[in-house]
């Protein structure tokens, strides 16, 4: 059975200590997933800070998959990929929403999503406002919106919507609504 005394290497560095290459303040958090891997027979993953090349601080993954012999934990495989570009985007894509977040609403835009194919729709709190309602009581579905539309209204939706499902875009439309009181 593993131990975490055990030596590993590592291509192009030689013997290592099972955490050497983890930094110091990282080395818990490995020792804590090679435990969890041992013990319970099952894979296991965390993710570190580490120094990539020319010292940089690059973050890992790293997934430990344990090979079982004989009922017990023989060895265990530990693959680490480079994500620092994923969370780099991830933080970037945070940011973005956030600014946008900030745009809409200084701008007074409503936002919805309607989903035709389970004919749920989603409006955001600015757009339950300009129907003069709040989200939780906002229309839930296609019908209960196109209640809010007078007749003439509804049949160009309609239009609309049938091109749009064809061609897969959404003209810009603008239609009347009646107010959630009915106004």
């Amino acid at each position: 059975k593993p131990t975490q005394a055990d030596v590993f290497y590592q291509a192009g560095m030689g013997a290592l200590a099972r955490f050497d290459y983890a930094a110091p303040e990282q080395r818990d958090v490995a020792r804590a997933a090679f435990a969890r891997t041992v013990d319970n027979a099952e894979p296991t993953s965390f993710e570190s800070v580490g120094q990539g090349a020319y010292g940089t601080s690059r973050h890992y993954l790293a997934r430990l998959n344990p090979i079982v012999a004989s009922g017990e934990v023989d060895s265990v495989v530990l693959i680490a990929s480079d994500v620092t570009d994923l969370k780099t985007a991830q933080h970037e894509l945070r940011e973005t929403n956030e600014k946008l977040r900030v745009a809409i609403s200084a701008s007074g835009i409503g936002l919805w999503n309607w989903d035709p194919r389970r004919d749920e729709l989603v409006m955001d709190e600015t757009c339950a406002s300009i129907l003069g309602t709040d989200p939780g009581r906002a229309p839930k579905s296609y019908a209960e919106y196109r209640q809010l539309l007078g007749l003439e209204d509804a049949a160009d939706l309609e239009r609309n919507i049938r091109r749009a499902l064809e061609i897969g875009v959404y003209a810009d439309a603008e239609h009347t609504l009646r107010g959630a009181d009915g106004r």
